[in-house]
């Protein structure tokens, strides 16, 4: 699940997201990091780098798939590793918010603010 600068959660559409990154055949394996709330990186595994046309591609289905315009770096590894337990996440938040601070569903007027230390948020709504 990621957190977007509201404080609201997402959990990434997965069709939408699986479906535009696997039509991009140079991609061997993927993975989508949350690094703070406008910033995911994207790990790929790749045949070859991906052409500008294919980084828009990759691009489009993220904000699609998550509902926000996030500033998205990619990264060519050579491997993607798997969690402690061995499962392995496509995608992942590494950001950690306090629930209690949670603003109600629908209210975007009162939204609290987070502002990222590390791996938790710290909310400043006044």
């Amino acid at each position: 699940m990621f957190i977007l600068p509201t404080g609201q959660r997402r959990w990434p559409c997965m069709d939408t997201s699986v479906a535009g990154l696997k039509e991009l055949t140079c991609v061997r394996q993927f993975q989508v990091l949350q690094r703070s709330l406008t910033e995911l990186d994207v790990r790929l595994r790749v045949v070859r780098p991906l052409t500008d046309d294919e980084q828009s591609i990759v691009h489009r289905t993220l904000v699609s798939g998550l509902g926000y315009p996030f500033q998205i770096q990619i990264h060519y590894v050579d491997s993607i590793g798997r969690s402690p337990s061995g499962k392995f996440e496509d995608y992942r938040c590494d950001i950690v918010a306090d629930r209690s601070v949670d603003p109600p569903e629908g209210v975007d007027e009162h939204t609290p603010r987070y502002v990222s230390e590390g791996p938790s948020l710290t909310n400043v709504s006044g």
